[in-house]
């Protein structure tokens, strides 16, 4: 989400290749928020109070994977930006098993970035923005399935600071993957900004 102050960075770096941003440019292209506020994610489920049977079969289902991956992703990039989880390999392997090899996104400014440069400047972002009070939050999460391995999730990524509020759409293909931390991988990404709120 652009935030006031890296409205200026994002303007230089549009046009620019992926792999000669300047580390700092590439993390507030695509991560300018970092603070989760847990009360704004949405509550998945009917109403109601399912059985105990029922809530397995829906934790096993892949929609709920793909629920639960992209909510516990953007955990991982608040701890991480927030310098609460250790700079170290066990950290960085969340992400690493996270992410298909194959994996690719497109940020909202077309820029195209492929998963080992996205790890690169990700490492590298560790704590950038601790104490700043930044938020983020997930919402408006639809899934479709396209076949019995992969889903088609879109959700906004909304983020707020100082202000200003700023939001961006999100497609995101999902493969099973047993290995993986909800047992889907990130195969590919597709941002597109929102219009501003008054």
């Amino acid at each position: 989400m652009l935030t006031g102050q890296s409205r200026p960075i994002l303007k230089q770096t549009a046009s620019a290749s992926p792999h000669q941003l300047p580390a700092q440019d590439f993390l507030t292209t695509f991560f300018e928020g970092t603070q989760i506020d847990s009360k704004a994610f949405l509550l998945w489920g009917s109403p109601g109070s399912p059985t105990r049977e029922s809530q397995n079969e829906e934790q096993q289902s892949m929609e709920y994977q793909v629920r639960q991956e992209i909510l516990d992703l953007h955990r991982f990039f608040q701890d991480w930006f927030n310098g609460v989880l250790p700079k170290n390999a066990a950290s960085v392997q969340r992400l690493d098993r996270a992410l298909n090899p194959q994996f690719r996104i497109v940020s909202p400014h077309g820029i195209l970035t492929e998963k080992p440069r996205l790890m690169e400047g990700i490492e590298q972002a560790h704590g950038v923005h601790a104490g700043k009070g930044f938020r983020i939050w997930i919402d408006n999460v639809t899934c479709r399935q396209l076949s019995p391995d992969l889903m088609l999730a879109t959700y906004e990524e909304w983020q707020e600071s100082e202000g200003t509020k700023r939001g961006r759409v999100s497609s995101a293909l999902f493969q099973k993957q047993v290995t993986a931390p909800n047992q889907v991988t990130w195969l590919h990404v597709h941002e597109t900004w929102l219009p501003q709120s008054p």
